[in-house]
């Protein structure tokens, strides 16, 4: 057993990667994606300070492919198929240190197949259900191509996913909408009261609270969507998406956002203020 938790681990990843029983609650989760009956598996995330980014991300080889799974929380990242193109030459060139010079040999030698996945449980609808490399190309070429499914875990969407007999994404996905519910501390009274990876929190106590609740606050994401939003508006310089804007602003702030930093952040005036904070 652990003694602790990783301090930068998100619950995602503890949840899926370094928990005691992540690598179980993995292994059901892809097989309940896909219907396939995983044999073999073994942990290959990038311990990388290069990428700081994924390690809070979740990656295995099972039997003969290699699964990544990524959380985004508030909107989907357009770029992680170059994101995923980049890490995978990594944990590639990690799973082929033990006999460098496989790669240089005239004989064709295998490589894991790579599967990629996004968990979304954001709150605004999925544009796309895959993303694709080649649709970040300035020409048009099938030279190379790299596809990414999306999966919505909201508990909405879980059983027209098939996914809702998956315990451990379950349990993941009612603790997230709880904390969207009730905030980080009646969230966590919940969970426990209703079962919801209860023995996880008790076992932590106020590390998994710390490392549960503190760090999926949102805030990140809240900024970078809120900034994204703001690029727009400006880049199009109308007001249709000006007021659109605002509207984005008006959902933050119904999830928590402080109207300091909204205001601040949007370069909000008195009027756009008072049309925020009217619920």
């Amino acid at each position: 057993m652990q003694d602790k938790l990783k301090v930068r681990d998100s619950l995602f990843s503890s949840w899926f990667y370094t928990s005691d029983l992540a690598e179980e609650h993995a292994i059901d989760l892809y097989e309940k994606l896909t219907g396939n009956v995983v044999h073999t598996a073994k942990k290959c995330r990038l311990e990388d300070v290069f990428f700081d980014q994924m390690r809070n991300d979740v990656s295995y080889e099972f039997d003969d492919k290699i699964v990544f799974f990524v959380e985004h929380q508030s909107t989907v990242n357009h770029n992680m198929p170059f994101r995923l193109l980049m890490y995978v030459g990594r944990v590639y060139e990690m799973l082929t240190n033990s006999d460098k010079t496989k790669k240089f040999r005239k004989k064709l030698f295998k490589i894991p197949t790579p599967e990629f996945y996004v968990l979304y449980n954001g709150d605004e609808p999925l544009d796309k259900t895959e993303l694709k490399l080649s649709d970040a190309f300035k020409m048009s070429s099938d030279s190379l191509e790299l596809k990414v499914k999306v999966i919505d875990i909201n508990l909405s969407a879980l059983k027209k996913n098939g996914l809702d007999h998956c315990k451990p994404l379950y349990e993941y996905s009612e603790v997230i909408e709880q904390i969207k519910i009730r905030g980080a501390v009646e969230a966590i009274k919940y969970c426990i009261d209703n079962d919801i990876i209860a023995d996880y929190i008790k076992q932590f106590g106020s590390e998994a609270f710390n490392m549960l609740f503190q760090d999926y606050d949102f805030e990140q994401d809240k900024k970078i969507y809120g900034e994204e939003c703001l690029e727009e508006g400006i880049e199009k310089g109308i007001e249709k998406e000006r007021h659109s804007t605002l509207e984005s602003v008006k959902q933050l702030f119904g999830l928590g956002g402080k109207i300091e930093d909204l205001k601040r952040i949007f370069h909000l005036n008195d009027e756009e203020v008072k049309f925020v904070t009217s619920m």
